[in-house]
């Protein structure tokens, strides 16, 4: 009975080889980022890989609220005027401001 089954190998699992050359990572907040730096060169000097930080890098905070205002239906120069005032305005603030800037 045993001799009436045939037993077949699965061929081995091959993966496509990179030729040489890895593509970088690109965030949709990179735009951003590199504009917010433009902007700001003094901010390059922030570390943005800390192990044990858990708050993330002013530009990318810049990235990501501007994405969010373009979510929202806001113009990419109001959005990034309203990114800029949060990002230079204190916390305690900076509802206030961007919402106040909306209307």
């Amino acid at each position: 009975m045993i001799s009436d089954f045939v037993f077949y190998r699965a061929p081995l699992a091959t993966f496509p080889r990179p030729d040489g050359k890895l593509k970088a990572i690109s965030l949709p907040e990179d735009v951003y980022i590199k504009k917010f730096f433009q902007k700001y060169p003094v901010a390059k000097g922030h570390d943005a890989i800390k192990i044990s930080a858990y708050d993330p890098p002013p530009a990318h905070l810049f990235g990501l609220r501007v994405l969010e205002f373009k979510e929202q239906a806001v113009i990419e120069e109001e959005a990034m005027a309203i990114a800029d005032v949060c990002f230079l305005c204190p916390e305690t603030t900076c509802c206030s401001c961007f919402w106040f800037l909306l209307l």
